[in-house]
This record gives structure tokens, sequence and C-alpha cells, in this order.
């Protein structure tokens, strides 16, 4: 048993993320084996922690994003998510002799493959749901109770939930607040002004998103009379110069930055500027304000740290679609969904800024909302305590 490891399975970007701060946790406690299997994507986080993977690792169009969409799945289904998914049952059978537990990271998804196909215990790691808005069924909760040897949840009222349930649930805070690294790089930024974070986000809505996202920035600068900093966390899925390529025609011109200083480009637009940086999220959200953002982990972590957000539907609908409506309820008023206009995303993040009773509650609720770092070496001490007892 000894020589037998755990094999996480996860169904996401920020899954992925989660996973690798609690495989790296692990390693420091453990010299166990341990393995990956990526669902969605190509499990960049993992190769980027050197972390083993196995499986197909192939991006659909959706990009994961399938809960709440039928076009999604359908389109998905046409580009081989079928196939995928029997391949992927297929490496997760085949390591069946090689691991002694199992990690689920994500929603009810992976728990039900790794009942199916791997080997018990398993341990999940919900990121999906919360009672705060959208919770766990009697079916899921069903599957837990079954399957599960612990389950960590996203928060307390949650935990508490599922517990009432007889199901072995517990919060232990959010192990996405631990993979943020500060180096305490300052971006070249003029001291004293407010700094507004940008999050494009990483997925191909971003290419459609940025012109609104920029029109914004011109805006809140015009707001404030030139007196505020702006500074972009480049994701690196996204070129940045494809991300400008339609931005020229608005005024907007793309240099290259200071590394040192944490700018890997700088991007102006008359007398205004924007740092842009790739690598240095946590550096970013240290110091920012407040945060214009389109991204899914990136939002939930910026609002843990504290930051207000302020986002909008990529879709452009009256109504938001199921991801920023699925956000919204997951994370309160620490975040604010508004129409995708400029005008009007700049006059929510002037109007959070001018308004410190609001600014404190929004930053209240975000904190409480994702809990303080240690997430991730909390879970991993609980699983590696419960692998030397298999």
């Amino acid at each position: 048993m000894a020589d037998r490891g755990i094999l996480f399975i996860s169904n996401g970007y920020g899954e992925d993320t989660i996973s690798s701060r609690i495989i790296q946790s692990l390693r420091d406690r453990s010299g166990v084996p341990v393995y990956a299997l990526p669902l969605v994507g190509q499990g960049h986080a993992y190769i980027s922690g050197g972390i083993e993977t196995v499986g197909p690792k192939r991006l659909m169009p959706s990009g994961g994003m399938i809960p709440g969409s039928v076009k999604n799945l359908m389109t998905d289904f046409s580009s081989g998510l079928a196939r995928l998914t029997l391949e992927q049952i297929a490496a997760i059978k085949a390591m069946r002799k090689k691991v002694a537990m199992t990690v689920a990271v994500g929603d009810i998804y992976p728990v039900i493959l790794s009942m199916l196909f791997s080997v018990k215990p398993i341990v999940m790691v919900g990121t999906a749901k919360s009672d705060y808005f959208y919770h766990y069924n009697w079916s899921e909760r069903a599957v837990m109770r079954n399957a599960c040897a612990r389950v960590f949840t996203r928060d307390e009222l949650t935990a508490a939930s599922l517990r009432r349930c007889s199901i072995d649930a517990e919060w232990v805070g959010n192990a996405m607040m631990d993979s943020l690294t500060v180096t305490g790089v300052d971006f070249g930024l003029e001291p004293g002004n407010p700094v507004v974070a940008v999050l494009p986000g990483s997925r191909k809505e971003a290419y459609n998103d940025i012109v609104v996202i920029l029109d914004s920035v011109v805006k809140l600068s015009q707001m404030m009379n030139g007196k505020v900093s702006f500074v972009m966390a480049a994701a690196d899925s996204i070129p940045v110069p494809s991300l400008f390529a339609d931005a020229e025609r608005d005024g907007w011109i793309l240099i290259e930055g200071d590394p040192e200083r944490g700018a890997l480009y700088v991007a102006s637009c008359g007398t205004l500027s924007m740092v842009i940086s790739q690598g240095r999220f946590g550096d970013v959200l240290a110091r920012s304000t407040i945060v214009v953002g389109q991204a899914g982990t990136g939002n939930e972590q910026a609002v843990g740290m504290g930051r207000p957000v302020v986002t909008f539907d990529s879709s452009g609908g009256k109504s938001m679609g199921w991801y920023r409506m699925r956000q919204k309820g997951l994370l309160g008023d620490s975040i604010s969904v508004v129409d995708k206009d400029g005008e009007r995303i700049a006059r929510e993040a002037f109007d959070i800024l001018s308004d410190r009773n609001r600014y404190n509650s929004m930053e209240r609720i975000g904190r409480e909302r994702m809990g303080p770092p240690g997430a991730a070496d909390r879970m991993a001490s609980y699983i590696a305590d419960h692998l030397s007892c298999c």
C-alpha cells in the first residue's frame, strides 16, 4: 500500500489551480505519489507545477462552461465530448491499481466518476455550489453520503447544511486563496492614487469584452480627473497583442514595458496609461483598490482579498446568464454585476470608490464568503492522515 498514491480529478481551470495548491502542500508532508486528471482543458496548472497528469487533455469549445447551457453541451458533443469522456473514464480505471485514494475537485461530476471508476476513500473539494445560492440537491447529497469520506465545502453555511444530512462535511476556508503569490512589485504606478485592477478573463469572451472594459477605463479616468491608476492581469492563455488588436481603432497603443517592475506591456490612450502584467496576479490584487473583472476564479480571489469587484455578463443580455448569476449568488454583495456598457461599469466603480461605507461592506462580505488563507494546508493534512489509515 505504501507505493500507492492519490488521484486528483478536477473539472475546471480554477479547480485545477486549487488541486495544484493542495498537491503542493501534500508534497511538503509526504512523498506519496500524486497524479492529476484534468477533465477540462489541458491541465496547465498541473504542468506548470510539475505534477504528473494522466488521461487525454483536449480543449472543448465551451471551455467547460456546460452547466446551464444546452447550446454549449451540444457544441461540445459535436466536437468529440463523448469520445473524450470515454477516454477519461478509461484513464481513471487504469489508475486504480496505482492509487489508494481519490480527491474530486469541483462539482458532483468528478465525484460520480470517482465512485464508479476509481477507488475509495473519496474526498470531495466542492467549489461549484453553496447554500448561499444554489444548494446541493437530494441526489447530489445522496452521492456524497454514500461515496465521500469527507466533503470540504466552500463555506460554513453549506457544511452545516450537509452535516444535518449525515454527510461528513467541513469548511476550512477556500484553497484558491492559497495560490496567490505576493512579491511586493509596484508596477511603477503613481503612489497615492486608487488602483483599478483589470481582469479580462482567460476564455475567448475576453476578446469581445476587452473593448467594453477599455471604454470603462477611459470613462472612469475622466470621472476621477485622471487621479487613478490601472493595472491589468492578463491570463497566460490570452496573447496580449491579440487581445489589443481591435483596441487600436479606439486610439490604444501597446508598447513593451519594464519587466523588472512587473510591466510586460504598457497600453496607452492619449494621456491615459495602463500597466499590463502576466504571471503576477497576486501582486496585481495586492496593489489594487477595486477590480473590474471578467474572471471566474480571479474574481473570487479578488473579493477574498477584500477588493470589491464590478463585472458584467459577456452575453450583453438584459438578464444575467447562468455563470455570472452563479458567481453573484456565491459572492453576494462583494461583487456588483452591471450592464455590458462602459459608462455603466465606470459609474459603478466610481460610486463604490466614493462611498466608504459601501466599499467597507463589500470588503467585509468578500472576506467572509471566501475565508482566510491556509485551507490547502488543512485539506492536505486531512488527506495525508486519512491515506495513512487506508
